[in-house]
C-alpha cells in the first residue's frame, strides 16, 4: 500500500465517500435510519415552537391585553413542548442504542477487512497508523453530520420566510458574517487535516507505552527488571517532546482563529439589536414581534453557520472515511484468487514443492533477503533448513505461506504456481507452527481445533502426539480450561514450552499435507526436545515437512538439509553428505554445537 498524500478532496470524492458511508450504514443497520428521521424532524420542530408561540404570548399581553388568549398560547406551547420533548427523548434513546449497535457492527466489519489485509502491508508502520485512524468514529460521525446538515437546511428554509418579512437587507449582514466564519473555518479545517495525520503515529506511540504498562505479557519483565520508572520516563519524554508541543501549537492556532469568529458574531448581534430597538421605539414594533425576529435572526445565523460547518466537517470526515472505505473494499487489494485446483493435477496429499530462482527484497528496502533460491521438496519428504540468524530461513517460510510474494522467480506446488491456486484452498495445505506463535485467550479446545466444538477423539490424539496429554489431564476443566486470565480467573498460564506443544497440536489437528515447523522446540527443555525428535516421524505421519531450527540435532531426523547463508542456498544434502564437505558451513555449525553435548 502506497503512502497517501494529503490532498484537498474534490466535490466528487466528497459525494462518493458520503454515499458510500450512508449505504454502508444502511446495509449494516437499517433501524438506525428509521429512528434517525423522526429525531431530525422533532429537533427541527422544537426550534420553531418558542419562536412562534412566544410572539403570540407577548403580543396578547402587551398589545391586546388579552390574558385569556395569552394563557391559551402558554398552555398550547407547554403541551406541545412537552409532547415533542418526550418523543424526542424516546427516539433519541433508541437512536443511541442503534448507534452503539452500529458502531459494534462497523468495527466488526473493519476487523474482518483488516484480517484480510495483505501481511506485507500490515507490517508497515504507516499501515498501522492507517488502520488506527480507520477505527475512529468517522463513519457514524458522517451520518450525524448529514443529519445536522439536513436539519440546518430545513431550519434555514423556515427561518428565511420570517427574516424576509422583517428586513431583507439583514441577510446581507448575515451573509458577510457567514463569509468571515467560512474563511476562518476553512483555515481551521486545513489545520485539522494536517494535525490529524501528524497525530496518528504520535498517539500510537503513547498508546503503546501505556498498554505496555497495563498488559499482562509485559508484567513479569516490568517487575523483575524494575522497569516502571523507565517506562514512565519514556512516556514523559514522549509527552514533553512530541505530544505537548504539538498540542500547544494546535491550541494556540485555534484560539487565534476563534477570536475572529467571536468578534464577527458580537458585531452582528450589536447591529441587529440596534435595528430592532429602533423599530420598537420609532416604528411601533410590538414586543412579541421584537422577540420573534430577534430569536429568528439568531437561529437563522446559527442554522446558516450549521449548514457550512457541517459541510466543512463532511469534507474532513469524508476524506478520513477513505481509510475505512479502503479497509472495507478490499476485493481489489487482497491477493489474486487463482482458478487452478490441485485435485485437477493429482493428489493433494502428495505435494511436490519447488522454488525456481526465487529472490525476495522486503518492501521499501534495497537489501536482498533471498537470492535465486532453487530447491525441490519431493512428496512426503522432510527438509531441515538451517543457518545463522538473518540467513533468510523465516523469509523462506513466509514466501511459502504466501505472506509475501517473491520479488523474482516463482514457487510451485505440483507444477502449479501457488498464486494460481485459490487462497483458501492453498492455506488448507499448510499446517504451520510459527516461531512467534500466538495462543488465544479462549479454551484449550478452541486453541487446538480453532473452533468452538471440534472432534474430541482427533483432539485427544493430537494432544498426545504433541506431548501435552499429561498436562491437560491435570487441569480441572480439561480441554475446556481457559488459557490466560483475560476472561477467567482460573485460566491456565502455559509455560513457553507447553504453549509450543499446544501450537504443534494445533498444526497436527489441521491434518494438512504440508507441515511447517519454525523453531518448534526453541522453548522446550532438552528432555521434551528429545521426545519431540523421537516422535518426529509419528508427528508428521508421512507428510511433507519443512523444519527450521538452530539446534542441528533436528537434522538427523530429516531426509534433506538446506543450508542458508546470506540469503543463498549454499549447501544441500543429507547429514552424512554435508559432513563430508571440508570447511562446510553445516559441518562447522554442527561441530560447534556438538561440543556442548560431549
Amino acid at each position: 500500500m502506497k503512502n497517501k498524500k494529503h490532498k484537498s478532496i474534490s466535490a466528487k470524492q466528497l459525494f462518493s465517500n458520503t454515499v458510500f458511508v450512508l449505504k454502508f450504514l444502511y446495509k449494516t443497520n437499517k433501524k438506525l435510519y428509521l429512528i434517525r428521521i423522526p429525531v431530525l424532524l422533532l429537533q427541527v420542530t422544537s426550534t420553531f415552537i418558542p419562536i412562534i408561540f412566544v410572539r403570540y404570548i407577548l403580543n396578547a399581553v402587551t398589545v391586546g391585553n388579552n390574558m385569556h388568549n395569552a394563557m391559551i398560547y402558554v398552555m398550547a406551547m407547554a403541551i406541545l413542548t412537552f409532547v415533542v420533548g418526550v418523543l424526542n427523548n424516546i427516539f433519541s434513546s433508541c437512536d443511541q442504542k442503534q448507534v452503539a449497535r452500529t458502531r459494534y457492527l462497523a468495527n466488526l466489519a473493519l476487523g474482518k477487512s483488516v484480517m484480510r489485509l495483505q501481511y506485507e502491508d500490515l507490517e508497515r508502520p504507516e499501515t498501522k497508523s492507517f488502520v488506527s485512524l480507520a477505527q475512529e468514529d468517522s463513519m457514524l460521525y458522517i451520518l450525524t453530520l448529514v443529519s445536522n446538515f439536513i436539519s440546518s437546511i430545513i431550519r434555514v428554509a423556515g427561518l428565511t420566510a420570517i427574516v424576509l418579512t422583517f428586513q431583507p437587507l439583514i441577510l446581507i449582514l448575515i451573509a458577510a458574517v457567514i463569509a468571515v466564519k467560512m474563511f476562518i473555518d476553512k483555515k481551521k479545517r486545513h489545520r485539522l487535516e494536517f494535525y490529524r495525520s501528524v497525530w496518528a503515529p504520535i498517539n500510537r506511540k503513547s498508546a503503546y507505552i501505556i498498554e505496555s504498562m497495563k498488559e499482562i505479557q509485559y508484567a513479569k519483565e516490568i517487575r523483575v527488571n524494575n522497569l516502571s520508572g523507565w517506562l514512565c520516563k519514556k512516556l514523559q519524554e514522549h509527552l514533553d517532546s512530541e505530544v505537548y508541543p504539538l498540542k500547544k501549537k494546535s491550541e494556540k492556532e485555534n484560539r487565534r482563529l476563534n477570536m475572529f469568529t467571536t468578534i464577527t458574531g458580537i458585531l452582528q448581534e450589536c447591529v441587529v439589536y440596534f435595528i430592532l430597538a429602533y423599530r420598537v421605539i420609532f416604528a411601533g414594533m410590538s414586543i412579541g414581534d421584537f422577540s420573534m425576529y430577534m430569536t429568528s435572526i439568531q437561529n437563522f445565523t446559527d442554522s446558516i453557520t450549521g449548514v457550512f460547518w457541517n459541510y466543512s466537517r463532511l469534507i474532513i470526515m469524508s476524506r478520513f472515511a477513505r481509510e475505512f472505505r479502503y479497509c472495507i473494499e478490499l476485493e481489489k487489494n487482497i491477493k489474486k484468487q487463482g482458478i487452478e485446483h490441485l485435485e485437477d493435477h493429482g493428489s493433494s496429499e502428495d505435494l511436490k514443492i519447488e522454488f525456481r530462482n526465487v529472490s525476495f527484497t522486503y518492501p521499501d528496502t534495497d537489501k536482498v533477503i533471498l537470492k535465486n533460491i532453487s530447491i525441490a521438496i519431493e512428496p512426503r519428504q522432510s527438509l531441515s533448513i538451517v543457518g545463522v540468524n538473518g540467513a533468510g530461513k523465516t523469509t523462506f517460510v513466509k514466501l511459502l505461506c504466501r505472506l509475501y510474494e517473491p520479488t523474482a522467480g516463482e514457487i510451485l506446488i505440483n507444477g502449479i504456481p501457488i498464486q494460481n491456486i485459490p487462497l483458501d484452498e492453498y492455506y488448507d495445505l499448510l499446517g504451520v507452527v510459527f516461531q512467534d506463535f500466538k495462543l488465544f485467550s479462549f479454551s484449550v479446545r478452541e486453541n487446538v481445533c480453532l473452533d468452538t466444538e471440534g472432534d474430541d477423539s482427533k483432539l485427544t490424539k493430537c494432544i498426545e502426539k504433541s506431548g501435552l496429554a499429561d498436562k491437560i489431564g491435570t487441569l480441572p476443566n480439561k480441554y475446556n480450561t481457559m488459557i490466560n486470565k483475560e476472561f477467567d480467573d482460573f485460566g491456565i498460564e502455559f509455560s513457553g514450552g507447553e504453549g509450543q506443544k499446544l501450537a504443534i497440536a494445533r498444526a497436527l489437528y489441521k491434518e494438512a499435507p504440508l507441515i511447517i515447523l519454525d523453531e518448534p522446540t526453541s522453548a522446550l527443555d532438552p528432555i521434551a526436545e528429545y521426545e519431540i525428535y523421537n516422535r518426529f516421524h509419528q508427528l508428521t505421519d508421512g507428510k511433507s515437512t519443512i523444519y527450521i531450527s538452530h539446534r542441528l540435532s533436528s537434522t538427523r531426523f530429516t531426509d534433506k538439509i538446506a543450508v542458508f547463508s546470506d540469503g543463498e542456498l549454499c549447501e544441500y544434502g543429507n547429514h552424512d553428505e554435508l559432513m563430508q564437505i571440508e570447511n562446510g558451513v553445516y559441518k562447522n555449525m554442527f561441530e560447534m554445537q556438538a561440543q556442548y553435548y560431549r
